[in-house]
């Protein structure tokens, strides 16, 4: 009897450990938050006008690195005048990838 207690304790705990491993891997912002970073990103430019943003990740390549990133666009005030860009967010860090 304590050895089947002894296997299904193991075996709970292996269960636990590859749950635990799975959402700690899985990590990924949201578009929401995503975009939150980079509207403060670009708040340093100006004031943030408008920002839109992909639901979804695709994949992007970036400096032989293979990320899952959101596309978007911001319009920032920058003195008198509003300018357009057009960027990538990095869906796991939300660091700002590229923009123009």
């Amino acid at each position: 009897m304590k050895k089947r207690y002894w296997i299904i304790g193991l075996a709970a705990a292996v269960v636990a450990a590859f749950t635990v491993k799975k959402a700690v891997d899985n990590k990924q912002l949201s578009a929401e938050e995503a975009l939150e970073i980079t509207k403060r990103t670009f708040s340093a430019k100006g004031r943030v006008q408008g920002a839109w943003i992909s639901a979804t990740p695709e994949a992007y390549a970036y400096e032989s690195r293979d990320y899952q990133s959101y596309k978007g666009g911001i319009s920032v005030l920058e003195g008198d005048d509003e300018k357009t860009y057009q960027f990538t967010v990095d869906a796991e860090t939300g660091a700002l990838l590229e923009y123009a």
